[in-house]
């Protein structure tokens, strides 16, 4: 959600965003902690608001693709926790740490008791490209 300029006198604006193009780059940042640090890179086309504003303040864009990267990193950490939680890994983050060590063996038993104490730090990268239909 993201908390509208003061001039709209509303507390909180819907979006609704197009992905045009996107890309995600997961690598191991400490084998002995299983960190992992995940780049994602987004490119969006605002379609649509629940107010009308000017978009030509680039204050504004700046702030809401701030906003729009901030809830992308809650949804993925959220997401991590139900995997984790589900014991299942289809990020492949058991596969990446198997490259990683020294004799790449690692059974399914193994990484199925280490897989809930991973960790990932997403680092979010949105940037707005274009606005669509404002309503």
């Amino acid at each position: 959600m993201f908390k509208c300029p003061p001039q709209a006198n509303r507390d909180q604006l819907h979006l609704s965003f197009l992905i045009i193009d996107g890309e995600s780059k997961t690598r191991l940042t400490d084998i002995k902690e299983l960190s992992y640090q995940t780049d994602v890179n987004l490119k969006v086309i605002l379609n649509e608001t629940s107010e009308t504003f000017k978009d030509e303040n680039e204050q504004f864009a700046n702030l809401l693709e701030k906003e729009v990267e901030e809830e992308v990193k809650r949804q993925y950490k959220k997401l991590l926790a139900t995997l984790q939680n589900a014991n299942s890994d289809p990020l492949g983050l058991g596969s990446i740490y198997r490259a990683h060590k020294k004799n790449g063996k690692l059974t399914a038993k193994e990484w199925h008791q280490k897989f809930p104490e991973t960790t990932i730090n997403f680092n979010v990268d949105v940037k707005l490209i274009n606005t669509g239909i404002k309503q």
